[in-house]
């Protein structure tokens, strides 16, 4: 099913094998893809498409995309060119922010059970920035602190003991035993270097402060102890 959709969505590109980069499964494809470029010199026009059918895509909502050119040419009166070259907003479903709240979480957590816990949960550093900004939206605060965000935590952490075999052992680990509730200073100490360098590089403004970060995760901690 997922190489139909990346097919279907992906019908006007080129594919392009790339070593250490496509990575193709049953249940996970990540490929390169290249698109027509306006310059010729422009050696940036690649894609990376990732899609999975390891989470269930449910709650999601329907939200607006529209690109950073859209807005600057209808804040500049110039919406002719939206129409002249398709710039047009489009619409998606979007994994609710609840939800994504929650998946996150859990990823940190099974990801924590490798034997090299600091190097195996740097490979997952965005999701304490995502964690973090999910966390300044009024809906994501008053869930966290709702019942119901634990509940739906432990229903989602058993799906991903169903679902995942690795890290070895760790469904039947309590989520207490996890190196992130145990000696949640000692990784994050581990882990700053790559937060600062790799979001750093990602970001077009000053990322958050990282004692900020990790305050933000140990709040989230407390809620699934």
């Amino acid at each position: 099913m997922i190489r139909t959709i990346e097919k279907e969505i992906t019908s006007d590109l080129t594919e392009r094998q790339m070593d250490g980069v496509t990575s193709k499964s049953s249940r996970f494809r990540k490929s390169v893809f290249e698109y027509a470029a306006t310059e010729n010199a422009n050696a940036n026009n690649k894609l990376i498409i990732e899609i999975n059918s390891f989470a269930n895509p449910f709650p999601y909502q329907r939200l607006t995309i529209k690109s950073m050119v859209f807005d600057f040419l209808t804040q500049t009166k110039n919406e002719k060119y939206i129409e002249q070259y398709n710039l047009q907003s489009i619409e998606v479903n979007v994994l609710s922010k609840e939800q994504t709240i929650l998946e996150k979480m859990v990823s940190i957590i099974r990801f924590s059970f490798k034997e090299n816990t600091a190097e195996s949960i740097s490979e997952k550093i965005r999701h304490f920035y995502d964690l973090y900004y999910l966390m300044k939206n009024p809906e994501c605060i008053e869930f966290v602190a709702s019942d119901s965000f634990k509940k739906q935590f432990d229903a989602i952490l058993q799906h991903d003991r169903e679902m995942f075999d690795e890290p070895l052992g760790w469904q039947t680990k309590s989520v207490s035993d996890s190196p992130l509730i145990t000696n949640f200073s000692i990784v994050w100490d581990q882990l700053k270097e790559k937060y600062q360098t790799e979001l750093s590089a990602l970001a077009y403004r000053p990322i958050p402060v990282e004692n900020d970060v990790a305050k933000c995760f140990e709040e989230l901690i407390k809620r699934i102890r």
